[in-house]
């Protein structure tokens, strides 16, 4: 008993790879603080590694970055540190600007193409990415209409955006966006050699800190020239994201 006792002691000291700077101790007390308080607020919540994507009642899907509330978790000594912070950030997010209070400008300076999963959701969550999907993109994604704020990401409902201006132009304001946010997001570019037995073969990878990475698929000509001039993109690209 005393050994397991030890044991789950080390184990909530090691460090946690998704929550940087915290404990695996520390980091399930803000996980279950952040679950807890969108409860309360009829969310719920999923993480992906800094992100946490939240499913809200009435804002629908708003994914936001944790990496400041992360940091500031971890260079707080208070033992009720996770629990305070996951209420204020919460109460920060849900109360940030909803698309019917920005202007025009910002508007459509904050729209972006993303690239989504449509398979093994629950049913809000799939409500959610149809109610903003523009296209089909491959048998288990699809292209949706996102709203970038300061502080979050909204899944924005194509009927909510009909109210604002034409779809076609919105969706090229989103376009030039997830452009711009590509080739001016600072990208780790690895060949990857095939194996002893299949010596020809190879792959390339593509890192960020961007949210939109996995988005480049939307814009692969245009990335990949950007990202691998010396690619051959003649005869087609096998390619493959994180969904």
């Amino acid at each position: 008993m005393i050994l397991r006792r030890v044991h789950a002691f080390r184990q909530r000291n090691l460090p946690d790879h998704h929550f940087p700077g915290l404990t695996r101790g520390r980091a399930g007390e803000l996980r279950t603080a952040l679950r807890r308080t969108l409860a309360e607020k009829g969310a719920t919540v999923r993480f992906d590694g800094r992100h946490a994507i939240i499913e809200h009642p009435r804002r629908g899907r708003v994914t936001v970055n944790l990496e400041n509330l992360l940091g500031d978790v971890a260079s707080s000594q208070h033992p009720k540190a996770a629990r305070t912070m996951a209420r204020a950030f919460v109460t920060t997010v849900l109360e940030d600007e909803h698309a019917e209070d920005l202007g025009t400008a910002d508007l459509y300076a904050g729209l972006r193409l993303r690239l989504a999963p449509t398979k093994n959701l629950v049913p809000e969550e799939a409500d959610i990415v149809a109610s903003a999907t523009l296209n089909e993109f491959t048998a288990d994604t699809s292209v949706t209409l996102v709203l970038d704020t300061e502080r979050s990401i909204q899944t924005m409902p194509l009927a909510r955006l009909r109210e604002v201006d034409s779809l076609d132009t919105l969706v090229r304001a989103a376009r030039n966006n997830l452009r711009e946010e590509l080739l001016g997001a600072r990208v780790h570019t690895q060949i990857h050699p095939g194996s002893e037995h299949r010596p020809g073969a190879r792959f390339r990878s593509f890192e960020s800190g961007s949210y939109y990475v996995a988005s480049a698929p939307i814009l692969l000509e245009e990335v990949l020239r950007a990202w691998a001039p010396d690619l051959d993109q003649s005869r087609g690209v096998l390619f493959a994201v994180p969904s």
